[in-house]
C-alpha cells in the first residue's frame, strides 16, 4: 500500500524485499510504476556488492558461460521455507537472474527442521547455462558463508565469501593430448578487499 501510495503521488520508490507477497501484487506495482513513469527499486544488495560487480565485469574473459554453482549459508531464520526464500535466499535468486537472464527449468529438494531449512536446486537457463545452488539457514551456519562460481569455456570466476574474487583463465590453444604439467598455460588473478579496522571490515 505504501509503495502504491508513493507512486500515485509521483515519487520514485526504494522498497525492501519482497516487492509483493504474490506475483499479482508485484505486477500491480510494476504496472503503476510504468504508468506514472516512476522507478521502483527493490533492495537486492548482492547485485551491488563489489565482489559480484567484479565477477560480472570479468565474466566475458572466461569465454561462453557454461555453468553456475553456489552456496548461501546463514544462521537460522526459522523453519518456514517460503519465508526463507522470500526474505533471505531471494538475494541470490536475484543475482542468479543477472547471470542467467531467465530460468528455463528448476528442480529441487527442500527440508525443514526445528532448527531451520535447507534447499538444493538444479536449474537450466533459457540460454543453456546449467547450475546448482544450495541454500541453508541453520544454526550450524551462524558464521555466514557464501560462494558463487561461474564456469566458462576458457576459465572460471569464483566469489568466495564476498572478500575474494578468483579469475582463472586457460590460456592454452594446444591439443588436448598435451599434458598440462608440461606447459605454463594457466593464469589466475586473486582480487581481495582490504579489511582493516579503518575500512570497517
Amino acid at each position: 500500500k505504501i509503495v502504491k501510495h508513493c507512486l500515485e503521488h509521483n515519487v520514485h520508490v526504494f522498497v525492501e524485499k519482497p516487492l509483493g507477497w504474490s506475483v499479482a501484487e508485484a505486477e500491480e506495482v510494476a504496472l503503476l510504476s510504468l504508468q506514472r513513469k516512476k522507478q521502483v527499486m527493490v533492495a537486492f544488495m548482492k547485485r551491488f556488492a563489489p565482489s559480484y560487480l567484479k565477477m560480472l565485469e570479468t565474466i566475458s574473459s572466461i569465454g561462453k558461460t557454461v555453468s553456475v554453482n553456489g552456496l548461501f549459508a546463514v544462521r537460522s531464520f526459522g523453519s518456514d521455507i517460503e519465508y526463507f526464500i522470500r526474505n533471505v535466499a531471494i538475494h541470490y535468486i536475484d543475482l542468479l537472474q543477472l547471470v542467467l537472464n531467465r530460468f528455463q527449468s528448476i528442480n529441487g529438494f527442500q527440508i525443514s527442521t526445528s532448527d531451520g531449512v535447507a534447499i538444493s536446486l538444479s536449474f537450466k537457463s533459457a540460454n543453456s547455462i546449467i547450475g546448482t545452488m544450495f541454500f541453508v539457514g541453520m544454526s550450524a551456519w551462524n558464521k555466514h558463508h557464501e560462494e558463487l562460481t561461474i564456469t566458462g569455456t576458457g576459465g572460471y570466476v569464483k566469489v568466495d565469501n564476498l572478500r575474494t574474487v578468483i579469475i582463472h583463465n586457460n590460456l592454452s590453444n594446444l591439443p588436448k593430448a598435451r599434458n598440462g604439467w608440461q606447459v605454463m598455460d594457466q593464469e589466475e588473478r586473486l582480487i581481495t578487499s582490504i579489511n582493516t579496522p579503518r575500512s570497517g571490515g
